[in-house]
């Protein structure tokens, strides 16, 4: 894997983020390790994933059960998949520097 590639795909992201499509940019990061072949690097991503998709599921479920108006709604469910999508960017990055993956 080549360092130019992650990077790329880590500024691709940061791009799609900055332009609202956030489902596409964990996507995109997610699909990283599959370039990763260093087991504590991919142990260390599968647990980030693991624990954050639940938390998100957990917050979006709390967010459709509330009793707050449609539009109130759905700009929670907007600033809970900006702010999941940010903290994957930021974890993908400090990951690449950490352990410089390439």
């Amino acid at each position: 894997m080549s360092k130019d590639f992650i990077d790329n795909e880590i500024d691709e992201a940061h791009d799609l983020i900055k332009h609202g499509d956030f489902e596409q940019a964990v996507m995109q990061l997610k699909d990283i390790k599959l370039r990763v072949h260093d087991k504590e690097i991919l142990d260390s991503i599968k647990k980030f994933e693991n624990e954050h998709d639940s938390v998100l599921e957990q917050r979006l479920r709390e967010i459709e059960k509330s009793t707050v108006d449609p539009l109130r709604k759905q700009s929670q469910i907007f600033e809970q998949l900006s702010n999941y999508a940010r903290s994957y960017l930021s974890f993908y990055d400090k990951l690449r520097k950490e352990y410089e993956i390439y």
